[in-house]
């Protein structure tokens, strides 16, 4: 085993409970990529969320992700959590207002929802899926 998989596998052990298998987090994944709602991971030796990105809709493995965004490829149980945004602001057309639109975050709810039971946390901003207790 590698020293970087020795290391991820330490700290993995660390946690308490793992509350997302690689099946589930390929199938919130997928559906990430198949609205292209913005997304940000944080990983397990760092915990920190990195740079938003557009994960695709083919960027799955069955245990990993492929070379597909600026974070990968990384195997499913190195995702600490991921978090996603509520709303997007748009412009009404005709007016020129701009608004906080959630349409795109509630369809991503409502396809969680078909997934199962999962870790999802949601404020005014964000919606989160954790990995790890």
């Amino acid at each position: 085993m590698s020293e970087i998989l020795r290391r991820i596998e330490n700290t993995i052990a660390s946690y308490p409970a793992a509350l997302m298998s690689n099946t589930k987090w390929r199938r919130v994944l997928e559906t990430v990529g198949e609205i292209d709602i913005p997304i940000q991971f944080a990983f397990v030796r760092e915990e920190e969320f990195k740079s938003t990105v557009h994960f695709p809709k083919d960027g799955c493995n069955e245990t990993s992700t492929k070379d597909c965004c600026a974070h990968g490829p990384f195997y499913y149980k190195e995702i600490f959590a991921i978090k996603c945004p509520v709303y997007e602001m748009k412009t009404n057309l005709r007016t020129g207002a701009k608004y906080q639109c959630t349409e795109r975050s509630v369809k991503f709810l409502e396809l969680l929802n078909s997934i199962g039971k999962l870790p999802i946390e949601k404020d005014k901003r964000f919606i989160y899926i954790k990995g790890y207790a």
